[in-house]
């Protein structure tokens, strides 16, 4: 899913006029134990609720560096039997809590938070603008897994004095969210689901979810992977030249995945031999779905050079430069305007 199917989706999740139409979970403890079960219409929630669940299921579609496309070998039956039924029979959302317990590797209690949406997909016009007609109708659901936590001990005034604070069990975001189906060129795509890790995937899971057996990286390691592939292969010509001038094409350009030729053009714009690049972009293509990653994941808000115990952090388009200066290999950073040292002003 691209970037602004993505926020698209996710305006879709609100307090107040909103898609979601259901909501449903299953509090599981470290053992596996099923401990409570949910289920009801999401807009007969209490107020507080509702908004307190809107901030966790948007969780799931946040962040670019989080967030991964995952083909479905095979998709579990509890999980389209579940989405099928609009998330209204118990029996099908018990058959889906049972599949994740029994495949989920849980470091304490957590929640299976559930939720059903129903989309009328907005016409885009030639001027790029949703339109008032109804083009489809996007049916989806999230599924999210909550990390539930013991408060903290502290201590609390009340009316006749200090007293210990009541420790509760906190709902804490989502380590693991999916969107199903995907929400591909702002159509259903049953072939796919949107997947957010917030530091690790849990590979016994998509498999048993999405009959994907294969290792699935989440959006920092395919960028770990990525960068240490073009480290690798552009040989000599990975300069600090190259590498600003790459950045500035990921800035300008519209496109929201790169394929391996981008990224060959785009290095040899910036001043890699042809040779190095085309040695690159065979490697790329050698990747995981052909190479092609999501322009978001390679492109940073600032350039950061590290040399030693010396760390500087700057635009890529700030001109910052290798020079030999009396035999040392320096960098070189054009000052432009005031010059501040730990926020002081400074003269010459």
């Amino acid at each position: 899913m691209t970037k602004k199917e993505i926020a698209e989706i996710r305006k879709t999740i609100k307090a107040d006029g909103g898609c979601t139409h259901r909501i449903a979970g299953c509090y599981v403890s470290a053992e596996r134990e099923e401990r409570m079960r949910f289920s009801g219409i999401f807009g007969n929630l209490p107020e507080e609720e509702v908004y307190k669940y809107v901030d966790i299921l948007k969780k799931g579609l946040t962040g670019t560096q989080k967030v991964t496309d995952i083909r479905i070998t095979k998709c579990s039956d509890a999980l389209y039997a579940a989405w099928y039924s609009e998330c209204k029979e118990e029996e099908k959302l018990d058959a889906l809590y049972q599949e994740i317990i029994d495949s989920y590797a849980p470091s304490g209690n957590y929640l299976i938070l559930i939720s059903y949406g129903i989309y009328d997909v907005p016409a885009i016009g030639k001027d790029g603008r949703k339109q008032d007609e109804s083009e489809d109708i996007f049916r989806y659901m999230t599924v999210s897994i909550c990390p539930v936590i013991l408060s903290d001990a502290g201590l609390c005034c009340e009316a006749d004095g200090v007293q210990p604070a009541k420790r509760s069990w906190m709902i804490k975001p989502p380590a693991e969210s999916f969107l199903y189906p995907a929400f591909n060129e702002r159509y259903e795509d049953h072939d796919a689901v949107l997947y957010y890790a917030n530091k690790f995937i849990s590979q016994e899971l998509v498999e048993a979810l999405f009959g994907v057996e294969e290792k699935v990286n989440t959006a920092s390691e395919q960028k770990e992977i990525y960068t240490e592939v073009l480290s690798e292969s552009l040989g000599d010509s990975c300069t600090l030249e190259v590498l600003t001038g790459m950045q500035e094409c990921f800035e300008e350009t519209e496109e929201e995945v790169l394929t391996p030729l981008d990224m060959k053009e785009f290095a040899i714009a910036s001043g890699a031999a042809k040779e190095d690049a085309e040695v690159m972009e065979q490697k790329l293509k050698e990747m995981h779905d052909d190479g092609e990653i999501k322009t978001a994941l390679v492109t940073e808000k600032t350039l950061t050079v590290q040399t030693g115990d010396t760390t500087i952090k700057a635009k890529a388009e700030s001109g910052v430069y290798r020079k030999n200066i009396d035999g040392y290999e320096c960098l070189v950073i054009p000052l432009q305007g005031e010059v501040l040292v730990n926020g002081i002003p400074v003269n010459g």
